[in-house]
């Protein structure tokens, strides 16, 4: 009951100059019982770490989904009594941090903010560069308008140290902008790293091993932003019900009893069923979170965290369907309602928008990414296929994974030449069966025209045949069949040509092959026994896969 106790102290005993007060300012929220100026300070030093992030990015106004929310006690032990520890926490609708106003912020919750904003605002990168990054970001500091950052962190490395050779050595800082960009795009190490810096990956590792051992790690001056605390930021009053609510979602081990003392109270209804929901799930206690989740959603609940987890447990598709309807209003940018409102949707159309809006608000999901690229498959679509499997293999977050994606990938792109392969002999096929309707019907309007000159006698007494001429091979090859390769149901013949090269040609269906000179003539795979002399007929169609010049029309031994 620690946690009741001071819910009462900090909204009925303070005075009316200490009570708790918010300030906001882009994706942060901040609430306090210290003084407006600590407050508006605090959340200063946030706001002046996001901008130096951006720049560094080559991004401004970098965004986070969910927001975060910053609860700043006045003192740390005001904090401990809460019983939260400084950390960044996923709570009911957002991220929480408690923290103090008479203590710096943890390099840890710098560390761990700085991965957010990655996730939600950069493709992936390599490892070492995420790693980097968010250790380097770990140390900045602001004091008003002025922000420095390289402070070595307790513990530097090699990707730390490359954070910091390029962003502080003024030979590298105006272009290291250029290199996260060219990496975020998917541009591979070697050409990102030679168009950036006009050096190799090798060089940089030799001067970032090189920097390492030096160890004269030294602060510099980083970007800031013209921010004034007073002027640009507003502290408002918050009442005791949105502060109780507020500690509650800390998730603290007394977080439970209020929101039950919230429901007794009928005070923040659905947002108290939303915190024990949560509870309930950290508990693995399936049976009570659904509860919990269907009191809420039937309180009104506007919370798309809440929403989706509700739509995830609710076995009627319709209330589903709803639900995450309704989370898409509460948080346009909810990627995973975007996602399970296309897993839900029966109209394969209507799931690939939905999954095309997941992609984008989450572009770092490679699961997104894959469903998106098997539905283009079964949909036919394979140029949208390929190139969703190739973004899941740049947003894998593992070795494994991503030599998954790749395999797909490449079994995507076979497939994507066949079928433009096929489309385009429907594509010929059709013009040619039209040419043929209408040699036919010129046939026959020259035979009726014939009988009225005639006064209903036709000139010959042989009924018109209608002629039809096929596509004609295009290419042919004299030479030396000594090899037959199966591949699945297909053949690709060996061909040592006259002229001294070798050919390799595509057989699609060998019941369709014409044998000339040998009528009952069959290929087996394989090295042929005794190579035989033909001339090959073929259209001249390359399959890039499979190495073939073309497709065999016939064959002539000899």
């Amino acid at each position: 009951m620690r946690l009741a106790w001071f819910l009462l102290f900090v909204t009925a005993t303070l005075p009316a100059e200490t009570r708790w007060v918010q300030v906001r300012s882009g994706p942060f929220t901040l609430i306090s019982d210290a003084s407006p100026r600590e407050a508006k300070d605090m959340l200063s030093k946030f706001e002046q770490f996001r901008n130096a992030l951006g720049q560094l990015l080559g991004k401004t106004n970098l965004t986070v989904d969910p927001p975060i929310r910053i609860t700043l006690f006045k003192t740390a032990n005001e904090r401990d009594a809460a019983q939260a520890a400084p950390m960044l926490v996923r709570g009911r609708d957002g991220y929480t941090i408690p923290l103090s106003a008479d203590a710096p912020i943890p390099p840890a919750v710098l560390r761990d903010c700085t991965r957010l904003f990655l996730a939600r605002n950069a493709g992936r990168m390599p490892a070492e560069f995420e790693t980097g990054i968010a250790a380097f970001f770990s140390t900045i500091d602001s004091q008003g308008t002025r922000v420095t950052w390289g402070a070595p962190p307790a513990s530097p490395d090699l990707d730390w140290a490359r954070i910091h050779l390029l962003a502080t050595t003024p030979e590298y800082y105006g272009r290291l902008h250029v290199l996260l960009f060219n990496l975020d795009k998917g541009i591979a190490p070697d050409a990102a790293y030679r168009n950036a810096l006009a050096k190799s990956p090798t060089q940089i590792d030799d001067e970032v091993k090189a920097h390492f051992a030096a160890r004269t790690f030294a602060p510099s001056d980083a970007p800031s932003r013209a921010l004034s605390p007073e002027r640009d930021l507003t502290a408002q009053p918050l009442d005791e019900d949105a502060v109780r609510l507020a500690l509650a979602d800390l998730l603290t081990p007394s977080s439970a009893a209020v929101y039950q003392a919230m429901l007794r109270e009928k005070v923040h209804v659905a947002e108290a069923n939303e915190g024990l929901a949560l509870l309930a799930l950290a508990k693995n206690d399936a049976a009570s979170a659904n509860a919990f989740l269907t009191s809420a959603v039937a309180a009104g609940s506007k919370n798309a965290t809440a929403l989706v987890a509700y739509a995830r447990i609710e076995s009627d598709p319709a209330k589903s369907r709803s639900a995450l309807q309704k989370a898409i209003m509460a948080d346009p940018n909810s990627a995973e309602a975007e996602f399970l409102l296309g897993e839900k949707s029966p109209d394969s159309g209507e799931r690939e928008q939905h999954w095309k809006r997941a992609v984008l608000l989450d572009p770092r999901n490679a699961g997104y990414w894959a469903a998106l690229a098997q539905l283009d498959v079964d949909r036919k679509q394979f140029a949208d296929a390929a190139k969703a499997w190739r973004a899941a293999e740049q947003s894998a977050s593992d070795p494994a994974q991503r030599e998954r994606m790749h395999v797909a990938r490449m079994a995507i792109e076979e497939q994507r030449l066949d079928n433009e392969d096929a489309e385009r002999r429907r594509i010929i096929e059709e013009k040619e069966r039209d040419i043929n309707r209408l040699k036919a019907s010129a046939v026959a309007d020259l035979r009726a025209a014939e009988a009225r000159v005639n006064g209903g006698k036709t000139s010959s007494s042989a009924e018109p045949v209608a002629w039809w001429e096929g596509p004609k091979p295009d290419a042919h090859v004299e030479g030396t069949l000594k090899q037959v390769d199966c591949v699945g149901k297909q053949l690709r013949l060996i061909v040592d040509t006259a002229s001294g090269k070798t050919l390799r040609l595509l057989i699609r269906d060998p019941a369709q092959i014409t044998f000339i000179g040998a009528s009952n003539a069959t290929l087996a795979c394989g090295r042929l026994p005794a190579p035989r002399h033909a001339i090959i007929e073929y259209f001249a169609r390359q399959n890039a896969l499979l190495t073939t010049a073309g497709e065999v029309a016939s064959i002539d031994f000899h």
